[in-house]
């Protein structure tokens, strides 16, 4: 209930509900006028940044506008500083039948090219929870298995559905599909870091290959 002090009654009540209405405010639930507004505006931000973040992810064109991501250590990855370079991204994970292949050929394509290409892995653990471990359990497995001081690894996030990352958004935005399985997903970005090319894991690596050097 709301009540003004000095009153009583249910002349209280009216004086109080008439007083609220000329402010444009009304009594909820025994709550007081003040709490409400409090709700109102907190309701109201958190509309805005809703409507900014969906704006944001509207915008999202290729890969210079991805933000907040961080690598297997921690550090915030900035993909605008990838202009000019073909990127090839791909879902990992440790546990995988295709681990040993997958990081291998990206690893070979990586040596082979040198600073002309950026290949970025995403481990995930949406196929099968085969990549469980923690970052640091995932970086000693790759970096103890694979000659892979060239590839960037990415935080660990989804690559499917609603919840997938910035880069797998845009891809999938751009029509390139998502990943059924793990390293089914590698994506070509081009010099602009636009998506332009998907290869799954029928793939060889002379494919792969092939299809980063045409937009070298």
């Amino acid at each position: 209930m709301c009540a003004f002090v000095g009153s009583s009654g249910v002349g209280a009540r009216a004086s109080a509900q008439y007083a609220l209405g000329r402010a444009g405010l009304r009594c909820v639930g025994g709550a007081s006028a003040t709490a409400v507004a409090a709700r109102g505006k907190r309701s109201a931000r958190a509309a805005t940044s809703v409507a900014r973040a969906n704006a944001a992810a509207i915008r999202m064109a290729s890969l210079a506008d991805v933000k907040g991501m961080s690598d297997l250590d921690g550090n915030p990855v900035d993909f605008a500083s990838l202009n000019g370079k073909v990127v090839l991204a791909m879902n990992v994970a440790c546990a995988c039948g295709y681990t040993k292949s997958g990081y291998s050929m990206v690893s070979s394509i990586a040596s082979k090219l040198g600073d002309k290409v950026r290949v970025v892995c995403f481990p995930s653990n949406d196929f099968g929870a085969q990549e469980p471990g923690s970052p640091e359990e995932i970086k000693s497995f790759v970096s103890s298995k694979f000659n892979s001081p060239d590839l960037l690894l990415m935080e660990k996030s989804h690559v499917k559905g609603s919840q997938a990352n910035p880069v797998f958004k845009l891809a999938k935005e751009a029509g390139l599909g998502e990943p059924k399985w793990n390293f089914d997903g590698k994506f070509v970005f081009d010099k602009t870091g636009k998506p332009v090319v998907r290869l799954d894991n029928s793939a060889t690596e002379s494919d792969i290959l092939a299809a980063v050097q045409k937009y070298l």
